[in-house]
């Protein structure tokens, strides 16, 4: 990260991956302040040579909000996600396969937090039409 921000500035897309990966390293390390710090670091840059609706910018708020799960936080990882969603459906469109898996995270974070099961219920069923749209349904 060094080499590239000295080559190529602080805030070069390049750095992009490299602290939302050192970020997830935090994460499966239990090193969650270090964690937050990178993924924090990444949307900054994301967001500086993208836009905060961007679908690089979900994909950097996709570990943000794996943070937070894992930090037992589901309210936060319910409303990244949701933030992922939107943005999602406004750039990609209602029925884009990528859709099916933000919904199958919302289904599992609503029920890791004990909320509301019929709206997990609801984003599953959802997510299944999704799929069965883009790829078919199995017999």
């Amino acid at each position: 990260i060094l080499i590239k921000s000295k080559k190529l500035g602080n805030d070069s897309r390049e750095l992009i991956e490299s602290y939302n990966l050192l970020g997830q390293v935090g994460i499966i390390t239990g090193k969650f302040g270090e964690a937050e710090k990178y993924i924090r670091k990444s949307l900054d840059i994301t967001s500086k040579n993208f836009t905060e609706n961007s679908i690089r910018y979900t994909e950097i708020l996709r570990t943000l909000s794996a943070l937070h799960k894992d930090l037992g936080d589901y309210k936060k990882a319910l409303e990244t996600e949701n933030q992922i969603f939107k943005t999602q459906v406004a750039v990609l469109g209602e029925g884009h396969i990528d859709l099916a898996a933000t919904l199958t995270r919302l289904a599992m974070l609503q029920l890791y937090s004990g909320n509301d099961i019929q709206m997990a219920e609801r984003h599953l069923l959802k997510a299944k039409g999704i799929i069965e749209r883009n790829i078919g349904a199995q017999s």
